[in-house]
């Protein structure tokens, strides 16, 4: 199981291409979190086996943060997210697309 949260400050909020001046950019995006019975069994191994996650919706509009200033832009990867919750907890899966030469390399163990 994996949580993903998210911050931004509000002026990268008011930035983002979803924002418009009446509204805020969590009142724009529609996240539909459904609640599934609890015989909805899933295995916790980094497979989307189940048949379940096929019938989920999936999210895939995400912003990065880029550039000097900073300002929001579509992610160039696509990023989709599936997710759902039960008696038995919550369930998210994220199915993410980067290319090797876009990876940051560590500097050390704790980076």
């Amino acid at each position: 199981m994996v949580l993903l949260t998210c911050c931004a400050s509000p002026e990268l909020i008011a930035q983002s291409p979803l924002s418009d001046e009446t509204s805020t950019h969590a009142e724009t995006q529609d996240v539909h979190l459904e609640r599934l019975p609890n015989s909805s069994k899933i295995v916790v191994d980094g497979r989307l086996t189940e048949e379940i996650w096929s019938t989920l919706p999936v999210h895939s509009t995400f912003y990065v943060v880029n550039g000097e200033p900073e300002e929001m832009v579509a992610s160039p990867y696509r990023t989709e997210v599936r997710m759902f919750y039960n008696d038995h907890g919550f369930y998210a899966a994220f199915d993410l697309e980067q290319p090797a030469d876009s990876y940051v390399a560590r500097l050390s163990s704790h980076d």
